[in-house]
């Protein structure tokens, strides 16, 4: 797998799966030699472990491409609800696509959706995400009232035709679309809550990770430049 090129999770996630089988049969896994966790911590080593980050996207450039969609074009109102509930409930690709309107709620503070089951979410407790309403032209809530139909899906889509359109939309609005994913939508959100000043729990809260220690790994960045030890340091 090494040779192959696969990442070190992912091998990793092999081995996990072996073992699991073999436990599951009443066997005793080859996984538990210690060989095997000396060529794991070696391949560590050799391949890095820091995963692929996706690259935040900002309030600023939602907004930018939000003022590229094209009134009046067939898919326009799909397309804005699309991005801006991506952005502001911090929703995943899966997770969009799969939103039906009977899971909705809308009253006066905004818009609250029901997710059945998630990546997090495996045993289907269900989780929900409140998003508040936004006075002025990028509102999710009333985008989401302009397509909303009686039943069925919000979004009868593929989560890999969610990847596309966000593709397309940065395309149209002069943005690097290499640059961005619809995960960057969900790092997007983190960020900048964080850049908000918004406490940890509370962003959780929409996105629905279960401990700071992946809300940590998105706002690295902007931890960084907080008491900066290098700032003025030449008067």
């Amino acid at each position: 797998l090494a040779r192959d090129g696969k990442k070190i999770g992912t091998i990793k996630a092999r081995v996990s799966a072996i073992k699991w089988f073999h436990k599951a049969a009443g066997e005793i896994s080859p996984t538990n030699d210690a060989s095997i966790e000396m060529v794991l911590a070696g391949l560590s080593r050799k391949i890095g472990v820091a995963p692929k980050q996706a690259t935040p996207m900002l309030a600023r450039t939602v907004k930018t491409i939000v003022d590229a969609i094209v009134e009046g074009d067939r898919c326009a109102d799909r397309d804005r609800a699309l991005l801006l509930l991506a952005f502001f409930g911090g929703f995943r690709r899966s997770e969009l696509s799969s939103i039906r309107v009977e899971h909705l709620d809308i009253c006066d503070q905004g818009l609250t959706v029901f997710l059945p089951s998630s990546k997090t979410d495996q045993v289907g407790e269900g989780r929900y995400v409140a998003i508040a309403r936004q006075h002025n032209a990028y509102c999710p809530v009333k985008a989401v009232e302009t397509i909303m139909g009686s039943d069925g899906r919000l979004f009868p889509i593929s989560d890999r035709m969610v990847h596309k359109i966000i593709v397309k939309l940065c395309g149209r609005a002069g943005v690097d679309e290499g640059q961005f994913s619809p995960h960057s939508l969900r790092a997007g959100m983190v960020t900048q809550a964080a850049m908000n000043k918004v406490a940890k729990s509370d962003i959780r809260r929409i996105t629905g990770h279960k401990s700071d220690a992946m809300i940590d790994h998105y706002t690295r960045i902007v931890d960084q430049w907080e008491n900066n030890a290098t700032r003025g340091m030449m008067g």
